[in-house]
């Protein structure tokens, strides 16, 4: 009972996301934001994440309700180790969360034009002083 509990709780709150951040193997982590809010400084928060058969069902549903899964790796893996279920994200992953946010939301309204997709793993490893060749090499 309280496994089917936990799981519609789970639903409920995937459906309000704004976006799945996903490394495409073994993480997902989904995103609320919302951007009508009274509040001045709205923080994105982790509305569900899993690993493993979680992350499977997660991408799974977020395609069914429409939710856009977008490819982050090292992002994907910051947030699901740094943030429990509810919580706002860190300020240190607000920049790389905010242009991923930024382009779901203006690539839902584009028309004509392209968008660049932002790379917010690059953003995170120079904060961590690497660069891509050097993490993906260790």
């Amino acid at each position: 009972m309280r496994k089917v509990h936990a799981r519609e709780n789970m639903i409920e709150s995937l459906r309000k996301s704004i976006v799945i951040i996903t490394d495409n193997q073994r993480y997902s982590v989904a995103i609320t934001y919302d951007i009508n809010s009274d509040e001045d400084d709205p923080v994105p928060i982790v509305a569900a994440k899993g690993e493993g058969t979680v992350f499977r069902w997660i991408n799974h549903e977020a395609e069914n309700v429409g939710i856009d899964l977008f490819e982050s790796p090292f992002l994907a893996c910051m947030l699901f180790i740094s943030t429990d279920l509810g919580q706002e994200i860190s300020r240190d992953h607000y920049y790389p969360v905010a242009q991923v946010i930024a382009f779901v939301v203006q690539s839902r309204y584009a028309n004509d034009y392209r968008l660049r997709k932002p790379k917010p793993d690059k953003y995170i490893l120079r904060n961590m002083g690497l660069n891509i060749k050097t993490a993906l090499h260790n």
